[in-house]
Formats: structure tokens, C-alpha cells, sequence
């Protein structure tokens, strides 16, 4: 059901692709094996789609209950853990909240230098998101 998510949101189907996530959500939430690491990553997926129709408050809730079920996982998915922290950068860049986009901005690039490592890219992404949150202070 997630892949059909990420599909309807790619497509542009946002409340759509929104039912899926929490379809899974739901399912991951009541599973007798629930893993933290896959509820993290669909509530991250609901903000995304949040942040993407400019609901920031919602984007912000679910960015952070993303961010606490993945820091209490016990296999943490850095990755995501960076991601998230680069999204929750960009909810408070457009709340007009510059110290914690600076603080979550920080977190991701910390993140991704230190632990990811293998994704230039993206490193390279968070130091530039970085670098214009400075810029705008």
C-alpha cells in the first residue's frame, strides 16, 4: 500500500496518496510486530505530503512524531533520521522560525557528514539548505 502512496504522490494525488499512508499507518500501528522504523517512515511520507499542499502545522506534527518513533527504534534508519530533520528544517524556514530551521538543518548535515557519509549528494543538499538559512538570519 505504501508503494501506491509514493505512486499517487509522485502523480500529483495527494489525498489519495495520503489514504494509502494512512492505511498503512493504521495497519503498522496495529500490528503485533510493530516497527518503529516503518511507522517513522509513513508518518514522514504524511508530511511530506503535507509540507507539499502547504499545511505546514500538520507537516510539522507528523514530521515530529516521525522523528520520535525513529529515535526510538532501535535500528535507526539515518537516512531517514536526516531527512527528517531537513524536512522539519523546511516547515520552520516557511513558519518564519529561522533558529529551529537552523537547529534541524544543523541535525541533518550532522547526520549525513558523520553517519551517512556515502551520499554526497545529499550532503552536499544540506550544507546548501544550511549555508541560505544563514543567509537569511
Amino acid at each position: 500500500m505504501q508503494a501506491i502512496g509514493r505512486i499517487k504522490q509522485k502523480q500529483g494525488h495527494f489525498n489519495k496518496a495520503l489514504k494509502y499512508f494512512q492505511s498503512t499507518l493504521h495497519i503498522y500501528n496495529h500490528s503485533s510486530k510493530s516497527n518503529p522504523s516503518l511507522i517513522a517512515f509513513c508518518l514522514f511520507s504524511i508530511g511530506v505530503i503535507f509540507r507539499e499542499q502547504n499545511k505546514y502545522n500538520e507537516a510539522h506534527d507528523k514530521f515530529e512524531e516521525a522523528l520520535r518513533f525513529q529515535q526510538d527504534s532501535s535500528s535507526h534508519n539515518y537516512d531517514l533520521l536526516a531527512k527528517i530533520h531537513n524536512n522539519l528544517s523546511m516547515i520552520f524556514e516557511h513558519l518564519l522560525d529561522c533558529e529551529h530551521a537552523i537547529e534541524h538543518a544543523r541535525e541533518a548535515l550532522e547526520i549525513a557528514t558523520n553517519i551517512i557519509e556515502s551520499n554526497h549528494d545529499q550532503t552536499e543538499m544540506y550544507q546548501d539548505n544550511l549555508s541560505k538559512l544563514y543567509q537569511k538570519k
